[in-house]
């Protein structure tokens, strides 16, 4: 049995066991993309990978039998299964946000209009689709980035992917200084759309991307 045949049979067992049904919760878990668990399924499976995946589950599996097929699947025969934990979820905030500004959506908002989808990266704190070709092919019309809010005037990665809360909505763009230290330059992935530059006096919060989730 090859390490992709052993990976789609302890896969298996997670659905019969009600633990995990879909490439998307397994994605979840490891806080990694659906993409992924579809390429380790086809047979791209690496060692560091497997360990990953058993980490993630609690190593629910054995080792040994899950990098080398020697012994039984589980960790323990004898054992119940070791808990799993419950996948973390953010608010995934409507596409109506491109439109105004994040700062609109108090908790109360969010509780009646946002659902919560689950997170695969650590630390962030809400999720948005994106909207609009700018951003391609990095970040395409209808992907979902997840994000989590940092303070602008103590560190600003240069060169990165920042979700902008401006006062006219909310803009998805690389970010790079300006000549002037009242503005930033913001930069589109598409060469087809045009940088501009913005006053950080109109920015009301910085989000960080930390991840992004597109659809085959």
């Amino acid at each position: 049995m090859t390490d992709s045949e052993r990976y789609n049979k302890a896969l298996e067992y997670l659905r019969n066991e009600g633990i995990a049904y879909t490439g998307r919760e397994v994605a979840a878990r490891m806080h990694s993309i659906p993409a992924n668990i579809s390429r380790m399924r086809r047979g791209e499976t690496t060692s560091k990978f497997l360990v990953r995946f058993n980490d993630a589950f609690s190593n629910i599996f054995s080792l040994e039998w899950l990098l080398h097929g020697k012994g039984e699947m589980l960790a323990s025969q004898n054992h119940p299964s070791p808990p799993i934990p419950t996948p973390n979820r953010v608010y995934l905030i409507p596409a109506t946000a491109w439109g105004r500004s994040l700062a609109d959506y108090t908790p109360q908002i969010l509780e009646r209009d946002c659902k919560k989808i689950e997170n695969p990266c650590v630390g962030a704190e809400l999720a948005i689709q994106v909207y609009g070709e700018s951003m391609a092919p990095s970040y395409p019309p209808g992907s979902i980035i997840f994000v989590k809010k940092v303070n602008q005037e103590m560190f600003i990665e240069w060169g990165r992917v920042y979700l902008l809360d401006t006062r006219n909505g909310s803009v998805l763009k690389r970010i790079v200084p300006a000549q002037s230290e009242d503005s930033i330059i913001c930069e589109s992935l598409n060469p087809d759309y045009a940088s501009f530059t913005i006053l950080t006096t109109y920015i009301l919060n910085m989000y960080k991307v930390l991840g992004c989730l597109t659809f085959e």
